[in-house]
């Protein structure tokens, strides 16, 4: 059985829905990707469900990305503090 890097789609949550347009071969690598992911999991899903998965991998993984979110859920929730004028 193949290992991939993503999950088995959650379908618990209600979605935010986005409107994308895809290159035609990035559309049909995500096509592939389908096909593999019902081969691993032996669970139907289409292509549309697989991209939150993999958008999620893929910024977990991202080191900017993850230095970033530190840093600004640091500053977003610091205590304010007050100044006297």
């Amino acid at each position: 059985m193949a290992r991939l890097a993503i999950p088995k789609v959650r379908d618990d949550r209600a979605p935010v829905e986005y409107r994308l347009r895809l290159d035609p071969a990035l559309n049909d690598d995500l096509e592939l990707y389908r096909k593999l992911y019902t081969q691993t999991y032996g669970q139907e899903v289409e292509a549309k469900d697989l991209l939150e998965p993999i958008l999620r991998r893929f910024l977990a993984n991202d080191r900017g990305f993850r230095q970033f979110k530190r840093g600004a859920v640091r500053l977003h929730t610091a205590p304010q503090r007050l100044h006297d004028p």
